[in-house]
């Protein structure tokens, strides 16, 4: 039996999380875990800036691994937006946007204008109470890279249409 394309993606997306799962459950030191799940999650997402924060029970944040960011001991300074770590904080919801500067949500938002964030991707570490938050940044940048080849692929199919018609009209058995 043949699978359909999306039965596919499917069946890889359960496989790569089996694996992770596999893999976090052999590390037994809490930092290794940490670096695990964050490499996972640069791995998949190809962001280029990245990081993992705990919520202290003050409610303060706290740097567990960085993916290219400093995250120094100033919270405000980091090059992350802070807007959408408290929204996702607040509401225990993911936020996904492709141009979070165009977010109604987030337009007041200073660090996305400071630190030029575009793409934004946050979800919360456990269920309520959120213990902390994974934050991606400018992961649309590899997709955007792939963006000019398939649009030649789409012309090229575009163009070849007429013809693939033409050779499936020909291969018809002709009625008498």
């Amino acid at each position: 039996d043949q699978f359909s394309p999306h039965q596919d993606l499917v069946s890889e997306r359960l496989a790569t999380l089996y694996r992770i799962s596999h893999e976090l459950l052999s590390e037994r030191a809490p930092v290794a875990v940490v670096e695990r799940i964050l490499s996972a999650a640069t791995s998949a997402l190809a962001p280029e800036r990245a990081c993992l924060l705990a919520l202290g029970a003050d409610g303060g944040l706290r740097p567990l691994a960085s993916h290219r960011l400093e995250l120094g001991p100033e919270p405000d300074r980091w090059p992350i937006s802070l807007s959408v770590v408290r929204h996702v904080v607040e509401t225990g919801l993911a936020v996904l946007a492709s141009d979070i500067r165009g977010d109604a949500s987030f337009k007041g938002a200073s660090s996305v204008h400071r630190f030029r964030i575009r793409s934004v991707l946050a979800v919360p570490l456990g269920p309520r109470p959120v213990r902390g938050v994974l934050q991606a940044l400018e992961a649309h940048r590899q997709v955007e890279a792939l963006a000019p080849h398939a649009a030649v692929e789409v012309e090229d199919r575009d163009r070849d249409r007429p013809r693939r018609r033409r050779d499936r009209e020909q291969e018809r058995p002709q009625r008498d």
